[in-house]
């Protein structure tokens, strides 16, 4: 397995409270450096806020390597190994206008079951504008988990942010 950096990603040991809210996540858990410290591949949105975040980790001597070719000679030289155990994290967009013209009952499960995930281990969401929820999931379980519950409401829903598809490739 490797990793092929998209534009305005990059691979980091910074903690996640180093991010303010401008870089998101991808993968957690994607490498280990030399320390036996814990990487993740991040992503931003836009240049700007990119630079300025890898500086951000820079000054906190933390590793970040946003280039490929740096990349990849890391993990030639073993300054960087892949884990076995990367965690892919999914962003899932939900309208719950979906639900306005519902029984109180089926709505109140619903409301339920989003509830559980606030905040939780795996599974937390966010709300946006009118009635859209943001759900960031912790691994491929986690995401179906979420996907099939959504389903079973009958509510369509969509992917939002950076996803993990194809970052992760065979060797």
């Amino acid at each position: 397995m490797t990793i092929k950096l998209r534009p305005l990603q990059a691979i980091t040991n910074a903690p996640e409270n180093y991010d303010y809210g401008w870089m998101k996540t991808v993968v957690d858990n994607v490498a280990v450096d030399e320390r036996g410290r814990s990487c993740r591949l991040v992503q931003n949105d836009d240049e700007w806020h990119f630079r300025q975040q890898l500086l951000r980790y820079g000054s906190g001597l933390n590793l970040v390597i946003s280039d490929q070719k740096q990349l990849d000679d890391f993990l030639r030289h073993g300054w960087l190994k892949l884990t076995d155990t990367p965690v892919r994290i999914h962003r899932i967009k939900l309208d719950l206008h979906q639900a306005l013209g519902w029984r109180d009952e089926r709505r109140d499960a619903l409301l339920e079951c989003l509830d559980q995930w606030r905040d939780g281990p795996q599974i937390k969401y966010s709300t946006g504008h009118n009635c859209d929820y943001y759900l960031e999931c912790r691994g491929d379980d986690a995401a179906e988990q979420v996907r099939a519950k959504l389903r079973e409401f009958g509510l369509s829903f969509e992917p939002w942010g950076p996803q993990p598809d194809a970052v992760l490739q065979p060797a």
